[in-house]
């Protein structure tokens, strides 16, 4: 399973922290101390003009993806103030996407690094980007001007389409094109002194960690699989890798979260093991050599694992509080964990209709003879979905065996494009096939927090079992379905 939208939104004000891969209970709770006592900011000074929006995105110290937001209502021109609490430099980042006649999407990035005592001015350009011109070299990460950041995809379309083989050559002679390009850039801005030797490090190891993520992006083929082209490639960086990640110039970057994720994970694979495991990332994490955000990482490893009861979870959740013992990681852990659904009754009130027109509630489904239920969110546009459609299918019997019953649910804003790929995919969804209507005021699509798809939840009767489950095309999903089911009889 790839990483699943990791980025979560929780009420929890952000506690600085200066985080290190060492697991001494001791150093820990001097971090915590000494960062909530003497917690330092960078501060955004952002000019708009008339009518003007804008936001910021960043990744907190327990790497968390979160917001800065400019808004001007007014008439006039104003000046927004707005403040970043952190020990860490940390990138703050803007994103536009552009898309052709040709179904090609242009994702385009402007980055600047804003380190702790920092006071950056910034405004918008004419055609509404981030201004970067007035900034010093050495903290602009990304814009218009760098091509190496801005990712180009195309929908294939036509006769000759290529192969997945074929599109992993092309991009990869490309990219490290432009690879070379880039840390040329860098090199130059060193030599010709328009960088200091800390900026050109730092700028350094966000043109890697980029380059990581693009890879391990074509590595992890989000069903469980790898796509093995890629594998030799990044088994051959991975001593690169590790080294970046315990570079003393680390700060927040973007793309930090998806390199140590897909890090971990690449050690998996190179084990033979599997690396959409809950239990087994963590372990593997837990060992490795992370850097300072491996105590943050793990957090996202237990709270995101599919499965969150039984024997091993128990012992992987004693094992971080007995590392974190005292710290604001435990705290955090303690706050996230909280507010996760598994083990809740689950929101059912909301109507579904079907093919027919007929309309039923989600709790009226859910009060049949059968004990457990798999709820499959999908969509007709999201592909990653449909094809897991005849793997589900091919799973009914032997779910039916276990007195599991599937529930189709689809998300689409549209009626009839539910209809549309209903019919397409009629051999699949079986009897169980229901649109949710106005699926973003919905109590379920909230009380889940549904924010990508597919989605599986596993229900026992009423009570969630597990929030956010394997994909069917997943090594674990039939086994630990079965360990689900015996676990809760």
């Amino acid at each position: 399973m790839s990483l699943k939208s990791i980025f979560y939104q929780i009420l929890l004000s952000v506690i600085c922290v200066q985080l290190f891969a060492a697991f001494r209970p001791d150093q820990h709770k001097s971090i915590h101390s000494q960062a909530t006592e003497n917690g330092s900011k960078a501060t955004i000074v952002f000019r708009l003009k008339a009518h003007e929006q804008f936001r910021l995105e960043y990744m907190n110290a327990f790497l968390e993806a979160k917001q800065l937001k400019f808004i001007n209502p007014g008439e006039k021109d104003t000046v927004i103030i707005r403040n970043v609490t952190t020990d860490i430099p940390v990138a703050l980042t803007m994103t536009f996407f552009e898309f052709g006649k040709d179904k090609s999407t242009k994702e385009r990035k402007f980055s600047v690094l804003a380190s702790p005592g920092d006071t950056l001015n910034l405004s918008l350009t004419s055609q509404g980007f981030l201004n970067t011109e007035r900034l010093k070299k050495g903290i602009v990460l990304s814009n218009d001007s760098i091509s190496y950041y801005t990712n180009y995809t195309t929908a294939p379309g036509g006769k000759a389409v290529s192969s997945k083989n074929e599109l992993w050559k092309s991009f990869y002679t490309e990219f490290n094109r432009k690879f070379r390009e880039e840390t040329d850039r860098i090199n130059g801005l060193l030599a010709n002194f328009q960088i200091d030797s800390s900026a050109f490090e730092q700028l350094t190891i966000n043109c890697k960690l980029h380059y990581y993520k693009r890879l391990f992006n074509w590595l992890y083929e989000g069903n469980g699989q790898y796509f093995e082209p890629a594998l030799p490639v990044l088994s051959k960086l991975s001593e690169d890798i590790e080294h970046v990640l315990n570079s003393p110039h680390l700060f927040l970057a973007e793309d930090l979260l998806s390199v140590i994720d897909g890090y971990v994970r690449l050690k998996i694979i190179n084990k033979g093991e599997d690396y959409v495991n809950g239990i087994t990332i963590y372990k593997e994490a837990s060992a490795a050599n992370l850097g300072r955000f491996k105590a943050s990482y793990l957090i996202i490893c237990l709270t995101h694992s599919p499965v969150k009861k039984g024997a091993e979870f128990g012992e992987i959740i004693k094992d971080y509080r007995r590392k974190m013992v005292n710290t604001a990681y435990l705290i955090h852990l303690d706050s996230i964990m909280s507010n996760i659904v598994d083990g809740k009754l689950i929101i059912a009130n909301d109507m579904l209709v079907d093919l027919k027109g007929k309309k039923t509630s989600l709790n009226h489904l859910l009060k049949s003879k059968k004990q457990f239920y798999i709820l499959d969110f999908w969509a007709s546009w999201c592909s990653p979905c449909r094809a897991q459609l005849p793997v589900m299918d091919s799973l009914r019997s032997a779910l039916r065996k276990n007195a599991v019953e599937v529930i189709s649910i689809n998300l689409d804003q549209k009626e009839a494009s539910w209809k549309t790929a209903s019919l397409a995919e009629k051999k699949h969804l079986g009897i169980n096939n229901y649109h949710l209507g106005a699926a973003t005021k919905s109590a379920i699509v909230r009380q889940l927090n549904i924010s990508s798809i597919p989605r599986y939840v596993i229900l026992d009767n009423l009570k969630i079992i597990s929030s956010n489950f394997y994909q069917p095309t997943e090594p674990g999903f039939i086994d630990e379905l079965k360990n689900l089911i015996m676990g809760s009889r």
